[in-house]
């Protein structure tokens, strides 16, 4: 039971994910193609704020083991518990504090190239928001991006309004399940039957219908405590400039584009030109938004509005691409339709955009930098042409162009340094320590090294990833299995024998394509 000065997190922990959205790598990247200087992520400084148990720093941790991660968090349980993951790792370059944002300065600290902030703005009383962003100028190296998640209005007005409701509604209850349960049969009671206002009506049925989708922790933090404060967008950013700190981009630049509108509001959002913040806002009104993710670098930085074509050159890209044709031309002026995410079609004519197209799709997952994209793809023309071919400036700069064009619609990937994963596992594959930690923990999502949240329910693939500690080849993971493993009896035994060398290769193959063994 909850006591008026106990910390809300101590008593029901809010559920840990691994964010990919604030991965180093995520932030560096767009700050490049803004036209910023980032400091390299696979030797960098992290600081992340409300770290909870540091599920999300120690996966980037694990994977950028020349780096230096920082993790505060005012919950000593959880911070108590993300130290017992890494001392089981043996992580040595991550640190997780119990400390309170507000005694954070960088004589102690340090400066920082990364900052991650992600549920911790809104849902802080207005003291520790004012020091969040005073960290975010005060501890940024010069080059330096923060990342900062807040809930925004006008979207977030609904929301409010039911949070309002349940919290009065259970205001005398202390026990945290209780209070859930009361707050959600309320909800679902107005929902139903409350008739008039329609309007009304339908709101109350939306956000209780969107709340019960959450996990109790989330509900019982995001609809239940009384720090939750949404702003407008241009409130933030004013908030932001007081501490001379200026808006980058949001940390998913494709969401920000505004082909999702008719021709009247692109219009009407056209007029804003070079005020980016006005356009953002009015982007906001006319979507409902009720949640940023916003990255910021210091005021004093000369940065593009939008992405540069010649930035892209200091990238790698990566993206699944098919040709739809089985005997894809690669002749120039001939039009090929190609496949992307989400069976998204797309027509190109120019020979090395189509090549560099059917090179990314090869080596997918892998990325792979510009200029050997390029190299890469005038071999596959002349490969297919059967001649000699020249690739101009003007040849690189289309093919610049359409990835950018592509990029904002989010059918390719750019990356400034490419996650370090065996796709093709070796004579005695070797599962990522951390994975292994968390199943080995009875844990179903795992986090990859692809920095992703997967989940493995197949008990045989858990039992797999065990066995595959470096230690073992694939005859010695088959005999293990099979000497382990339980049968009713002989005709099962002998099924399973023989269907097993078959099943091992699949789970490896499908498994190897996530980021699961160490390279």
């Amino acid at each position: 039971m909850l006591k008026e000065n106990d910390f809300a997190y101590d008593e029901m922990a809010y559920p840990s994910f691994v964010h990919s959205q604030t991965h180093p790598d995520r932030l560096a990247t767009i700050a490049t193609l803004l036209g910023l200087k980032p400091q390299l992520t696979e030797k960098c400084r992290v600081l992340e704020l409300g770290c909870g148990d540091g599920t999300n720093i120690i996966a980037f941790a694990n994977g950028l083991p020349e780096s230096e991660f920082v993790g505060i968090d005012l919950s000593q349980k959880q911070v108590e518990y993300g130290n017992s993951i890494i001392d089981s790792i043996g992580l040595k370059n991550l640190k997780l504090l119990n400390a309170n944002i507000l005694d954070l300065n960088r004589a102690e600290f340090g400066e920082f190239d990364y900052i991650i902030a992600h549920g911790v703005y809104s849902w802080t009383p207005e003291k520790v928001r004012d020091k969040v962003l005073a960290i975010c100028r005060e501890m940024l190296t010069e080059q330096g991006i923060a990342f900062v998640s807040y809930n925004t209005l006008p979207g977030f007005h609904s929301r409010e309004m039911v949070r309002e409701i349940v919290i009065y509604h259970t205001r005398n209850i202390n026990e945290p399940q209780e209070k859930i349960d009361q707050a959600l049969g309320f909800l679902e009671f107005l929902s139903k039957s409350v008739n008039e206002p329609v309007l009304y009506k339908n709101l109350l049925t939306y956000e209780f219908q969107d709340i019960i989708k959450s996990s109790p922790q989330v509900i019982f933090h995001d609809a239940l405590e009384k720090d939750n404060t949404p702003v407008y967008f241009h409130q933030f950013m004013s908030h932001a400039e007081k501490h001379n700190l200026q808006f980058l981009s949001e940390v998913e630049y494709f969401t920000k584009k505004d082909a999702q509108f008719n021709s009247e509001i692109r219009e009407t959002l056209e007029k804003f030109g070079d005020d980016l913040i006005s356009r953002e806002q009015y982007i906001d009104f006319f979507s409902n938004r009720r949640f940023r993710q916003t990255l910021l670098c210091r005021k004093e930085l000369q940065i593009s509005n939008e992405p540069q074509v010649e930035f892209i050159k200091d990238l790698r890209i990566s993206g699944g691409f098919s040709a739809k044709s089985e005997n894809c031309s690669l002749a120039p002026k001939t039009v090929e339709t190609f496949i992307g995410n989400n069976d998204t079609q797309f027509q190109i004519d120019h020979s090395l955009t189509k090549a560099a197209l059917v090179s990314l799709g090869k080596i997918m997952p892998h990325s792979i930098n510009f200029q050997e994209l390029v190299q890469k793809s005038q071999k596959l023309i002349e490969e297919k042409l059967s001649e000699k071919v020249d690739i101009t400036e003007n040849d690189e700069k289309i093919l610049a162009e359409v990835l950018l064009q592509i990029y904002n619609v989010g059918l390719v990937t750019f990356c400034v340094q490419e996650p370090s994963f065996a796709d093709i596992p070796g004579e005695k594959p070797l599962v990522s320590r951390y994975i292994k930690w968390q199943i080995e923990n009875g844990f179903e999502n795992i986090t990859t090294l692809r920095f992703e949240n997967l989940s493995i329910q197949d008990e045989l693939a858990r039992k797999i990833l065990v066995l595959f500690d470096g230690t073992r080849t694939r005859e010695d993971v088959l005999r293990e299995l099979e000497k382990h493993t339980e049968f009713e009896n002989e005709e099962e035994k002998e099924n399973f024998s023989n269907n097993l060398p078959e099943t091992l290769d699949e789970h490896l193959n499908r498994m190897s394509e996530f980021g699961i063994f160490v390279k």
